[in-house]
């Protein structure tokens, strides 16, 4: 689901940028730590890397997420490392 709405926010065209953002931002400070885990988890995923990942930095939904269990940060350093944040396709 959280990728639909995401899904949704990124292609229209009546909302600014400023506005995407905000929206952006209320969705994801409803989202725990495991629900925060767990998109990074589906975003590097071979079935989520193609669709939802690009979202994911682009809209930085894992700003909040805590670093304090190892294997979190390992696997935050080392996509950061090979990936860079995609810039939204010109219309």
């Amino acid at each position: 689901m959280l990728y639909h709405v995401l899904k949704y926010l990124d292609g229209n065209d009546f909302l600014g940028a400023d506005d995407k953002k905000h929206l952006s931002r209320v969705l994801r400070a409803h989202l725990s730590q495991d629900e925060l885990e767990l998109l990074l988890l589906d975003g590097i995923s071979p079935l989520g890397r193609e669709k939802l990942w690009p979202l994911v930095p682009r809209y930085d939904f894992l700003q909040n997420i805590s670093r304090g269990n190892y294997w979190v940060a390992v696997i935050m350093d080392a996509v950061y490392k090979v990936t860079e944040v995609p810039a939204k396709p010109a219309e």
